[in-house]
């Protein structure tokens, strides 16, 4: 208690909190307060959170906020987010339930930020800083468009996006369309 400062060593990975539990055996380290989550990847802040340090697995749980270095934000109630380590993933995976809300940030093929993706559903999960899918209600908006279906997939990288059951697109640019 009274302030947890963590550092991995070898990694730029830190943890802080209020207060934390560490339990050797098992590899894990509960968090608990004011939680930050920091690695050149990702930075991670909530309530409480869990390190699973033998899965490079981050549970974060409570007023959840990610933030990618490309600006892509999500929050929500909760949140798994899996480490790029060589001997376990290629990339990272953040997975996130309760219906959270993602702003999706691409750069263009001149690396000036795009606009901005505006998505919304019951699970998201997201590998890497450009794939995304996204299951239950699922809401995509941005100034020019606005898609609805029961679930999605975006390719950032591929600018690309389907829809799946009952998908709908409606245009709300100078030549608007449904």
């Amino acid at each position: 208690g009274g302030g947890v400062d963590a550092y991995c060593e070898g990694q730029d990975v830190t943890l802080r909190a209020d207060s934390a539990e560490s339990y050797g055996q098992a590899n894990v380290l509960y968090l608990i307060g004011n939680v930050h989550y920091t690695e050149p990847r990702v930075r991670v802040d909530s309530r409480r959170m869990t390190y699973f340090r033998s899965e490079e697995r981050l549970l974060a749980e409570g007023d959840v906020n990610a933030v990618l270095p490309s600006g892509t934000t999500m929050r929500g109630p909760q949140a798994e987010y899996f480490r790029a380590v060589p001997a376990i993933r290629p990339r990272t995976r953040l997975i996130a339930p309760g219906r959270p809300d993602i702003q999706l940030i691409q750069s263009d093929s001149s690396g000036r930020p795009a606009e901005p993706v505006h998505v919304v559903a019951d699970r998201v999960v997201m590998e890497g800083d450009s794939l995304v899918y996204a299951s239950g209600r699922v809401e995509i908006t941005r100034t020019d468009v606005d898609a609805r279906g029961d679930s999605a997939f975006l390719d950032g990288s591929r600018e690309f996006a389907r829809l799946m059951r009952g998908p709908s697109i409606t245009g709300k640019g100078q030549r608007p369309f449904t």
